[in-house]
């Protein structure tokens, strides 16, 4: 290790200090230290996890809707009267996808399925 001498400009005093890279700078010295393991091992690792565990028999619980729905609505769903985002769109033979949207917000809201709840209220 290498010794360096250095005079305090205060008090004149001289010391000698021992440096080395290793203690100056630890970041270059990290990957060289830490073990080198292949990018897949905590995946190897977590799969014989998984292995040894039991099987889910059953839901320890029944998921809620998060709305009940308006069972009123579901019927004018299912005769084809379908009314999002103040849209009505009347298309008894066709599927609601088929139609040409009235607004882009019609759009979201028929893609966003809040209306499944009113058709589960049924």
């Amino acid at each position: 290790m290498p010794l360096r001498v250095d005079t305090n400009a205060r008090t004149g005093l001289r010391f000698r200090q021992e440096q080395s890279e290793r203690h100056m700078n630890m970041a270059p010295n990290l990957p060289s230290q830490a073990p080198r393991r292949g990018p897949g091992w905590a995946n190897r690792i977590q799969a014989w996890r998984a292995a040894q565990s039991s099987p889910a028999t059953a839901f320890t619980s029944a998921p809620e809707p998060r709305s009940i729905g308006d069972a009123a609505r579901g019927r004018q769903l299912l005769a084809g009267n379908i009314l999002l985002a103040g849209e009505l769109l009347e298309q008894p033979d066709l599927r609601p996808w088929d139609a040409t949207m009235p607004s882009p917000g019609f759009e979201a809201a028929l893609h966003g399925f809040h209306w499944l709840d009113d058709l589960a209220a049924l």
